[in-house]
C-alpha cells in the first residue's frame, strides 16, 4: 500500500481556509508556524486572496467566493496584527514565489526566435524585456518596464526563420504568436481551469472536508503569481 505524503494540518486548513482553525493552531502549536516557516503560512493564504480579489466572477460563484473572502481576510489580518508581514505584499510575494520559476535568462528561452532575430524583425528590446520578466516573476522589473513604456500585448511570433522576416506588424495573424498578456492570462486562470480550485473553495465556503493534494502548493502559488503580474500589467483589474 503505498504511503501517503504527509501534508501539516495548517496547510490543509488554509487550503479549505479554516480561519477558526488556522488562528487556532497558530496559537496554540507555534511549533509548526516556525517548522514550516510563518511568511510560508501567510503567502499560502496571500495566494488564495489574490485569485478571490480578480473581478469579474460569474454571479453564480459570488455566494462561495464572498464567504471565502470573508474567511481569507480574517486569517491575513489574524498573521498580519501578530507577525512582522512585509509592506509590499505583491513584491514579497512575488520574490518568495520565484521558487517555482524555471530557468529563464532570455527571450529565446521562452520563444524560439533570438532576440538578435527579433529586433531584426523590428521588436523592442523593453518589449522583450518585460515578456522575459514576466516569466521570471521578477515583479519589480515589470513595474519599471510598464512605467518606461513596455506593451504587454506586443505578439511575438513564437517561431520564425531569418527568411520570413516581414516586418513586425505584418505576420501577427499569419504564425503562431505570443505576448505576455496572453501568456500571464491563461496561466493566472489555472487554479480554478485545471487544479479544481473551485472545489476547494466550495468546501471552505460550507465547512466541509476536501482531500488537499501534495501538489497544492504550486498549483495555487503559480497561478496567484501570475495574477499578480497580470494587475500589474492591467491596473483596475481587481475589485
Amino acid at each position: 500500500m503505498e504511503k501517503e505524503n504527509y501534508i501539516p494540518q495548517i496547510i490543509k486548513s488554509i487550503a479549505v481556509l479554516d480561519d477558526e482553525k488556522v488562528i487556532e493552531i497558530m496559537k496554540r502549536d507555534s511549533s509548526q508556524g516556525c517548522l514550516i516557516g510563518v511568511l510560508n503560512i501567510y503567502w499560502l493564504a496571500y495566494a488564495n486572496f489574490v485569485l478571490l480579489n480578480q473581478g469579474g466572477w460569474n454571479a453564480q460563484y459570488k455566494p462561495v467566493i464572498d464567504k471565502c473572502m470573508e474567511k481569507c481576510q480574517t486569517i491575513l489580518k489574524f498573521f498580519e496584527d501578530t507577525f512582522p508581514i512585509p509592506q509590499d505584499k505583491d513584491l514579497a510575494f512575488m520574490n518568495w514565489a520565484q521558487r517555482f520559476v524555471c530557468d529563464v535568462k532570455d527571450i529565446d528561452d521562452c520563444l524560439l526566435p533570438s532576440r538578435k532575430l527579433l529586433r531584426k524583425a523590428g521588436f523592442r528590446d523593453i518589449d522583450m524585456d518585460l515578456y522575459v520578466a514576466c516569466e521570471q516573476f521578477d515583479l519589480q522589473t515589470i513595474r519599471l518596464l510598464i512605467n518606461q513604456g513596455a506593451n504587454p500585448e506586443v505578439k511575438f511570433p513564437y517561431e520564425i526563420s531569418e527568411e520570413e522576416l516581414p516586418l513586425a506588424e505584418d505576420y501577427a495573424d499569419e504564425v503562431e504568436v505570443d505576448c505576455a498578456a496572453d501568456y500571464v492570462g491563461e496561466w493566472s486562470c489555472d487554479f480554478i481551469d485545471c487544479y479544481d480550485g473551485m472545489d476547494y473553495w466550495r468546501a471552505a465556503a460550507t465547512n466541509t472536508e476536501i482531500k488537499v493534494t501534495e501538489s497544492y502548493l504550486r498549483e495555487i502559488c503559480v497561478p496567484a503569481a501570475f495574477q499578480v503580474i497580470y494587475n500589474t500589467l492591467f491596473p483596475g483589474n481587481v475589485e
